[in-house]
């Protein structure tokens, strides 16, 4: 979670443009770590889709797509989960 000196006491998210600057060289973007970050949530939660879908405001489909990889045994994959 991204929280800026403009949203801490709301429940509206960071713009992209505030954090640009702040992966700018890394070799990381903003769409990898929401991602890593729901896999480690499914991982330490037990891969429960409507926690997924609480937490991270994601559609049901889009939940089961990240608890499957759990369910199957498989080492997750670390993009392209979210559409």
């Amino acid at each position: 979670m991204f929280i800026s000196s403009q949203t801490a006491h709301t429940r509206t998210p960071v713009t992209i443009g505030w954090m640009q600057p702040l992966l700018r060289g890394l070799p990381v973007t903003a769409q990898r770590l929401r991602e890593d970050r729901i896999l480690e949530e499914a991982a330490v939660t037990g891969a429960d889709p409507q926690h997924l879908c609480a937490v991270f405001n994601i559609t049901p489909e889009t939940g089961l797509r990240y608890i499957r990889y759990f369910q199957r045994g498989m080492d997750p994959p670390t993009h392209n989960l979210q559409r």
